[in-house]
């Protein structure tokens, strides 16, 4: 699986896209956002992340 490079405070660091993801949905969940949006994401961001 390809990687991307993140920008860290600690310098860059390569992460998968479902790291990418997982941390995207990580965000959301301590932003507090509601469990429609966070479902909305679960099953449509899926197509553009290609889990």
């Amino acid at each position: 699986m390809a990687k991307v490079r993140v920008m860290q405070r600690a310098g860059l660091e390569e992460k998968t896209l479902k790291e990418l993801y997982n941390d995207l949905q990580l965000d959301n969940r301590v932003k507090n956002l509601s469990e429609m949006t966070i479902r909305f994401y679960e099953q449509n961001l899926v197509h553009f992340f290609l889990l």
